[in-house]
């Protein structure tokens, strides 16, 4: 497996029932197994696949195992959230033992995943095996298996796993010297961002690590009170782009937590709602989301954004500019701020500061009366 098959997680998937369906030929081995899925006294032979509604059935003698796989994917949501769906289903598949458990494989950036809403109650039931544990899981699989050909593939799997491991570690000192070639570019272009279609940089798997801690700041600091709570959705890596949501003010979108959303303080007509977020450029973004295709927002209504926003009273650190340019059919970005993230790697709390300043500034501009 090499890097461009990492997020591939039916690749993923693969390996694991070929890694357990080997294990499971030897005690040493069901050991390994029962350790890593915290099971006990499992009873050979195993039945192993691939399988609609979940991604790996794993059944024993005596239980089954349900195993929802994901590198860079987060957890479905559909009006109900796939955990409540998978032990639902499961309860009706006459093949699955009696005795089931089920299992989250989460580690690539789904490790750093922060649902935007309370889970349900079938939540409890999976339990998450992140990217160390994997790690110890193959290679003592590795150690007890003598097959040439079957040891190659997994510790090629092995060792992109702790390639994984060893970015997470180094993010912050990988990042800055892009953080510094940035800041130099763009001050030559005269602009906050990469020009579209110029340049793109794209490593989710060093950015989330980072994010997930200012994430953790965030949720200490009193801007959390003020602006409700962030929400760390998982990115792919080698995309073209991702220009989605990765931290997003999920509270401030919907009115959740007692936090009153953009449209509270500022009106757009109603078909069409105002968000901030955080983006692959490490920017805070002002978009807006429209509710039906048709229904985009007046230019009269960016203008008048615009303008309130350039009299905001800015902190000196933030730099700041109107755009309109579409991503997809929905969405369109209507201000981005520099607020020094990739400037202040090192110190997550003033970024955690600037970001909190920031937020306030564009609530203080949209908050503003009409002229």
């Amino acid at each position: 497996m090499d890097y461009k098959h990492y997020k591939h997680e039916r690749k993923h998937d693969e390996l694991l029932i070929e890694l357990v369906e080997e294990l499971a030929t030897n005690e040493d081995g069901l050991k390994i197994v029962e350790k890593v899925f915290k099971v006990k006294d499992l009873c050979p032979p195993v039945w192993a696949y691939h399988r609609k509604p979940f991604d790996v059935e794993l059944t024993f003698e005596n239980l089954s195992i349900i195993v929802e796989s994901k590198v860079d994917s987060n957890e479905n949501w559909d009006n109900v959230w796939q955990t409540e769906e998978t032990v639902k289903k499961c309860s009706e598949l006459g093949y699955l033992r009696e005795e089931k458990h089920y299992r989250f494989i989460t580690y690539g950036t789904s490790e750093f995943y922060t649902k935007n809403c309370k889970a349900g109650p079938a939540s409890s039931e999976f339990q998450h095996i992140k990217l160390n544990k994997m790690i110890h899981f193959v290679s003592a699989a590795i150690k007890v298996t003598h097959e040439c050909e079957k040891r190659q593939k997994w510790q090629e799997w092995l060792d992109q796993m702790k390639i994984e491991k060893k970015k997470r570690k180094h993010a912050v000192k990988l990042l800055q010297p892009f953080a510094k070639f940035r800041k130099q570019y763009l001050k030559i272009q005269n602009e906050n961002d990469f020009p579209r279609n110029r340049l793109l940089f794209c490593a989710p798997e060093l950015a989330f690590p980072v994010m997930s801690k200012l994430l953790k700041e965030w949720k200490k600091s009193e801007y959390a009170k003020q602006f409700g709570k962030l929400e760390l959705y998982p990115a792919g890596r080698l995309s073209p782009s991702i220009n989605d949501s990765i931290l997003n003010f999920h509270e401030m979108w919907y009115s959740q937590g007692g936090v009153k959303n953009l449209g509270h303080v500022f009106s757009t007509g109603g078909e069409v709602d105002l968000y901030l977020e955080i983006n692959e450029d490490f920017n805070l973004n002002l978009k807006s989301w429209s509710k039906t295709e048709d229904k985009k927002l007046e230019d009269s209504v960016k203008r008048d954004i615009w303008s309130r926003l350039k009299d905001v009273p800015w902190p000196k650190f933030a730099k700041h500019q109107c755009c309109s340019y579409p991503q997809g059919d929905e969405v369109e970005v209507l201000y981005e701020v520099d607020f020094g993230f990739l400037d202040n790697l090192s110190d997550l709390k003033q970024v955690t500061t600037n970001l909190g300043q920031t937020v306030s500034a564009i609530v203080q501009g949209l908050s503003k009366s009409n002229a």
